[in-house]
C-alpha cells in the first residue's frame, strides 16, 4: 500500500506539470481534464496512506478524504463554468465551486484538530485573516458592495484562518513533528492558492442590432463590456473584423482592453456575425417616345436616392 502511494504520487506530480503547461498554452479542455485526473490521484495517495497507516483511520483519515473529494468538485465546478453562455448558469456554478472549497477547508482543519490537542490561547489566530480581509475589502476594493458576497468571502477567509491555526496547533503540540509540519504547509498552500486574485472574465456586447446599408464608406462597429463594475473605467481598445466597406457578411471580435481586472479568455459575447446589405436605390428613365420608322430616342436616367451613388452601365428597352 505504501508503494502504492508513492507511484500515486508520482503520477499526480506529473498531470499537475502536464495541467500548468497546457493552462500556460490556453488549451482549457485539456487543462480541465488533467486537473481532474490529478485530483484523482491526489485521492488515491490519501487512500493508499491510510490503508497502509492503521493509526490514521478514523475521523482524521475520514475528513482528510473528504476534503481531497471537495477539492476534486470544486475544481470540476470552477473549470466548467466557463462553458455555460448564460451568465446566470455561469455564476451559478462558480458559486457551488467556491462553496466545495469552503467545505474542503473546514474539513481539512476538522481533521487536524481531532488529531492534534488545540491549544485555545491560539483562537485569536484564527480570526487575522478573516480582518484582513475585510480592512482591505472596506478600504481598496468594492467586494462589499454586494454584502452577500462580502460576508460570504469573509467566512472563506475564517475557514482558512481555522486551516492555518489548526496547522500551527499541530506544530506546536507534535513539538515539530513531520506530519504537522506537512499539515502546515499543505493549509498555507491552500492559503496562497485562494489569494490569488484572477482578472473577471469580460461579457462583451456591441452597438449591433440589424444589418447595415452599404453607405460607400469606412462602417465601424463598437463593443463595451456589459459587466463591468461600478466605478470601474474599462473599454475595449483593440478589434478584428469591425469594421469595412463593401457589402458582405463579417465576424468582429474584441483583441484588447484597457483594464487589466477584465479578462477576454472564455469571454462571453466576444464574437459577433455582421452584415452590410447592398444598398438598395431607384432608378427612373426619361419619358420618351419615337415614331414608328424613326430613330430610337437616346435615354437617360436619374436616381432619386438621396445621396446618388456614382453609376456605370447602360440602359436597355424591351423590343
Amino acid at each position: 500500500m505504501e508503494t502504492a502511494a508513492y507511484i500515486f504520487s508520482g503520477v499526480c506530480a506529473l498531470f499537475a506539470l502536464m495541467k500548468a503547461y497546457y493552462g500556460a498554452n490556453r488549451q482549457y479542455y485539456k487543462e480541465l481534464s488533467l486537473k481532474t485526473m490529478a485530483s484523482l490521484a491526489f485521492i488515491a495517495v490519501g487512500i493508499f496512506s491510510l490503508l497502509s497507516n492503521e493509526s490514521a483511520v478514523g475521523v482524521y483519515g475520514l475528513f482528510i478524504l473528504v476534503g481531497g473529494v471537495l477539492g476534486l468538485v470544486g475544481d470540476l465546478f470552477l473549470g466548467v463554468d466557463s462553458l455555460f453562455k448564460d451568465t446566470k448558469e455561469a455564476s451559478f456554478v462558480h458559486a457551488w465551486g467556491v462553496v466545495c472549497f469552503l467545505l474542503g477547508h473546514v474539513a481539512y482543519a476538522i481533521a487536524m484538530l481531532t488529531r492534534f490537542e488545540f491549544k485555545l490561547w491560539l483562537i485569536p489566530v484564527i480570526f487575522i485573516m478573516p480582518l484582513c480581509y475585510v480592512v482591505v475589502g472596506l478600504t481598496k476594493t468594492k467586494i462589499f458592495q454586494n454584502k452577500f458576497n462580502g460576508i460570504f468571502m469573509t467566512v472563506y477567509f475564517a475557514a482558512l484562518g481555522l486551516g492555518v491555526t489548526a496547522g500551527i496547533n499541530a506544530v506546536i503540540v507534535s513539538a515539530g513533528s513531520a506530519v504537522s509540519i506537512m499539515l502546515l504547509v499543505a493549509a498555507v498552500l491552500f492559503v496562497v492558492s485562494d489569494c490569488v486574485i484572477y482578472p473577471m472574465t469580460a461579457q462583451i456586447a456591441w452597438d449591433y442590432s440589424q444589418a447595415l446599408d452599404y453607405n460607400g464608406a469606412v462602417q465601424q462597429l463598437s463593443a463595451y463590456v456589459a459587466n463591468a463594475l461600478p466605478g470601474d473605467s474599462v473599454s475595449c481598445t483593440g478589434y478584428e473584423g469591425a469594421s469595412a466597406v463593401d457589402a458582405g457578411d463579417y465576424t468582429a471580435y474584441v483583441t484588447s482592453l484597457d483594464n487589466p481586472n477584465y479578462s477576454l479568455e472564455g469571454a462571453q459575447g466576444n464574437y459577433l456575425l455582421w452584415s452590410i446589405h447592398p444598398r438598395t436605390i431607384t432608378i427612373k428613365a426619361d419619358q420618351l417616345h419615337k415614331v414608328y420608322g424613326a430613330f430610337d430616342p437616346v435615354f437617360s436616367y436619374t436616381c432619386t436616392d438621396p445621396e446618388p451613388p456614382v453609376l456605370t452601365g447602360s440602359l436597355e428597352r424591351d423590343p
